[in-house]
């Protein structure tokens, strides 16, 4: 969430003025920059936080009348939230798109329709998922809201090169899968190596997969030629150059 508040302030300005300047090949660049950069950072976070969703809910809450049995609930929630991370922020870039190119109407629009389908959702998951069906109508409202906004903006605005933004989405999806199964067998490792329910366990089974999984992330980044991978690499070159030329 923070980043892609970060992200959408620091894109208004930029896609207000190449739409001012009618520079709409590079809006559609930046537009698709964006959104390919969270997915970078926000589809190993989604696995992740499945993967670990109990563990790290244990480290937060589980303690006094917060028992297993609530860890378990939490839990749930927290994976039915994390099925629509990458949706969440996207539909902030896309509604970011429209206001730079002065339509606030339609992102009001479809946010009162995910409104409606959400609270539809609400009524048709509560009995028999309870707490978890209400995450489920959230991430479920937001993924439709996000698909309208994409559809609406290449009809409305501007052709975005949507095949680029799916492949990339393809190829930062398998790496994160991939992640995904070693943070899964990391995690009994650490349990098995580190047993024990003391604060300083519960943060060797957080921390310990979470270290793994962003080095193998990155491994499969490249194996994946995940160009988003490449291009966050080489501006970390590029500013660590300029930073030691200034110290110079």
């Amino acid at each position: 969430g923070v980043f892609c508040i970060a992200m959408g302030t620091a894109l208004l300005p930029m896609l207000s003025n190449q739409v001012a300047r009618k520079e709409l090949d590079a809006a559609k660049k930046t537009l698709s920059f964006a959104l390919r950069s969270i997915c970078l950072i926000l589809l190993p976070c989604t696995v992740g936080l499945i993967s670990l969703r109990f563990p790290i809910v244990k480290l937060l809450f589980e303690r006094g009348e917060f028992d297993a049995v609530s860890t378990a609930r939490t839990a749930s929630v927290l994976l039915f939230y994390a099925i629509g991370l990458f949706a969440y922020a996207g539909e902030k870039l896309v509604a970011t798109g429209f206001f730079a190119a002065q339509d606030t109407r339609t992102p009001v629009r479809l946010g009162i329709i995910s409104l409606v389908v959400n609270g539809i959702f609400n009524i048709v998951l509560l009995k028999p998922m309870a707490e978890s069906g209400l995450a489920l109508s959230t991430a479920v409202a937001s993924i439709i809201e996000f698909v309208l906004l994409i559809y609406y903006y290449q009809k409305q605005i501007s052709n975005l090169p949507v095949k680029e933004i799916f492949v990339s989405f393809l190829k930062i999806s398998a790496a994160s899968l991939a992640m995904g199964i070693v943070c899964w067998v990391s995690l009994h490792f650490f349990q098995v190596q580190f047993r024990g329910d003391h604060t300083l366990q519960r943060l060797i089974h957080v921390f310990g997969p979470i270290a793994v999984s962003v080095v193998t992330y990155v491994g499969f980044c490249f194996l994946f030629h995940v160009r988003e991978m490449h291009e966050a690499v080489e501006f970390l070159k590029n500013k660590s150059n300029v930073k030691s030329q200034m110290s110079k």
